[in-house]
């Protein structure tokens, strides 16, 4: 057996990208107000917002841009 570490975190990527996608798509606010991380959304209680808020993209250019940061910090580590 291999290492899993590396395919659980593309797993982690791409299920953010998917994610992503769909609220572009479908989204609503509500589904936002839900996974952005916000100091209102900690204070009631919704603590995964600090995690879910890194895989939410604004936009197609700002999961480009992710994604090209991402593989020049992995060609330099």
């Amino acid at each position: 057996t291999g290492d899993l570490k590396p395919d659980i975190l593309m797993l982690n990527y791409y299920f953010g990208v998917l994610v992503s996608l769909l609220i572009w798509f479908f989204g609503s606010s509500q589904i936002l107000d839900f996974l952005v991380f916000s100091g209102e959304n900690f204070v009631k209680g919704r603590v995964w917002t600090v995690f879910t808020a890194l895989f939410l993209h604004a936009d197609p250019m700002h999961l480009i841009g992710n994604m090209i940061f991402f593989f020049m910090l992995v060609w330099f580590l």
